[in-house]
């Protein structure tokens, strides 16, 4: 059973007791002494409640401020690559996580004569042949 499921339940035993028995004790505890410990969990739950709300504003405020950092990390960077001192070719350009000039690929890819045959022979008409 689910604790939400619990709670339900200890509050419709807790309602019943109330109106119906109020004089009994059972399983050891009177009213009183069951109400005082369905209070306990009461206040808990409102603490967990608050906590979760809590939590909820405190991740959409870290949030807000990564977002409104992404400028600062674009001027940095670009400042770096624009230093005379370090460039974009630089270590310290590398230790701030983006790759350095002289390791980039330059993306030139060149095929070779198997490769363009390979590619045309995949074309519709030469399977339809």
């Amino acid at each position: 059973m689910s604790y939400q499921k619990y709670h339900e339940r200890m509050r419709a035993i807790l309602s019943a007791w109330t109106q119906l028995a109020p004089e009994e004790s059972f399983g050891g505890l009177t009213l009183a002494e069951f109400t005082a410990k369905f209070q306990a969990i009461e206040d808990a739950k409102a603490q967990v409640d608050q906590r979760k709300l809590q939590l909820s504003s405190d991740r959409q405020t870290y949030s807000l401020l990564l977002r409104g950092e992404r400028d600062s990390l674009r001027l940095i960077s670009n400042s770096v690559c624009g230093n005379p001192a370090h460039g974009d070719d630089s270590p310290l350009y590398r230790a701030m996580g983006y790759v350095p000039r002289s390791e980039r690929a330059s993306g030139l890819s060149r095929r070779t004569s198997v490769e363009a045959e390979a590619t045309t022979d995949n074309s519709p008409e030469a399977e339809a042949a």
